[in-house]
């Protein structure tokens, strides 16, 4: 799906007219579990190009998909809400960049709390990653060391 169908479903998601609204969510209940779409999200999420509205929907989207989906592996029941372990892998390696840019360009409380809670949902499921996010941590806090910003997330 084009970014701009995307775009133009979140955006209906807030609509008034029920029809609508629940069409759209249809839909992007469908999308999500499609390869591609969850990293799409997050991107959206942190374009500073686009309404707030519609970034706060896509992220509360890509954290809602983490929550339910993230814990799933090979398991053949569920096989279609699985998430691969190359968008996982994409989305680890996007996740902390995307915070601290949301924490750098526009300091949106609500964007950053569902990112927050991606990375806490994703450690919770996934310990290999806590080694590389202490690398990762480390190495923002010696490059951001005199932004309390940064330190502090």
């Amino acid at each position: 799906m084009e970014q701009d169908q995307l775009l133009q479903h979140f955006l209906n998601t807030l609509s008034p007219d029920n029809q609508l609204r629940s069409n759209s969510e249809k839909i992007l209940m469908e999308l999500i579990d499609k390869p591609g779409t969850l990293s799409k999200c997050l991107e959206i999420s942190v374009d500073n190009t686009l309404p707030q509205n519609i970034r706060i929907v896509a992220v509360t989207f890509f954290k809602n998909k983490i929550k339910k989906s993230w814990f799933i592996i090979n398991n053949i029941q569920l096989k279609n809400l699985e998430i691969s372990n190359d968008e996982k892998l994409q989305i680890k390696s996007k996740l902390i960049h995307s915070l601290l840019q949301s924490i750098t360009s526009n300091f949106d409380h609500n964007i950053i709390n569902q990112l927050r809670t991606s990375i806490e949902l994703i450690l919770r499921s996934d310990s290999d990653w806590d080694n590389e996010l202490l690398s990762i941590s480390l190495q923002f806090l010696n490059h951001y060391s005199d932004d309390f910003y940064h330190v502090f997330t």
